[in-house]
């Protein structure tokens, strides 16, 4: 009895769609503390993105360490493969399909809330549409436990809520501000209010702080570059004015 012939173009096709299912993310060809820091977070992004299993956040599935003289000098992080573009790219043309995505975002952000976690880094970039209309969150390399005070400023300037620039506790509040400062750039195409506007270009946020100088000047004021090193080269300090006397801080 003759085995029976082999599908070829059922396997490759299985095969394809294997491939399709990971991707892989490597470290950027940089040195020192640099690379660390890309070390450090992709190790965060696995960390954080391989615990759920949703529909709207990418997953990841392993994370690879090689090491050298029993040091990691480089991680691979595989992760979900998603086809699409970012928010970034959305046109905007029917109300109702830009409210249906943000309500998949938002669903994406709960699932992270539930599971004690912030993405805290919410902006178009970090929205991925796919092929069938679909949103997916992605990039959790500045996500952290709901309520976790960090001892530098991360975030996106034109996005970030006041408590990540001042350095209080981030909370699914901080999701909301980010969250909210997308859908305003998306329904206008300006940014809203922040205490870091990118460049001048977005309307300062007006509490007890005024802006004074450009980062690029900023070292004579005593700051150091690892301290404001995820802060857009051309974002601003500001002057905190406590008691009638002025003083150059990040708080």
């Amino acid at each position: 009895m003759s085995e029976p012939a082999l599908d070829l173009e059922a396997m490759l096709e299985r095969f394809r769609e294997r491939a399709k299912a990971v991707r892989t993310r490597t470290l950027p060809p940089v040195g020192g503390e640099e690379r660390q820091r890309f070390i450090d977070q992709a190790i965060l992004e696995h960390e954080v993105s391989s615990k759920f299993n949703h529909p709207h956040l990418r997953k990841s599935y392993k994370l690879i360490r090689n090491r050298q003289l029993l040091r990691v000098h480089e991680v691979v992080v595989l992760m979900e493969m998603v086809d699409g573009v970012t928010m970034e790219h959305y046109e905007l043309h029917d109300m109702v399909d830009l409210c249906r995505l943000f309500q998949q975002t938002a669903q994406g952000l709960g699932a992270m809330h539930d599971a004690k976690y912030v993405h805290a880094d919410v902006k178009p970039n970090n929205l991925l549409l796919t092929d069938d209309h679909r949103i997916k969150i992605i990039d959790f390399g500045q996500s952290c436990p709901i309520n976790t005070i960090k001892e530098r400023i991360q975030g996106t300037p034109d996005y970030i809520a006041p408590e990540q620039v001042l350095r209080r506790r981030i909370t699914p509040e901080t999701d909301i501000f980010n969250l909210g400062a997308t859908l305003y750039w998306l329904l206008t195409r300006k940014h809203v209010p922040t205490l870091i506007p990118k460049g001048r270009a977005g309307i300062n946020l007006r509490t007890n702080y005024e802006i004074v100088y450009p980062i690029s000047q900023s070292l004579k004021y005593g700051f150091t570059r690892d301290r404001i090193e995820d802060i857009d080269a051309n974002a601003s300090l500001y002057v905190l004015e406590q008691a009638g006397t002025t003083t150059t801080s990040f708080v």
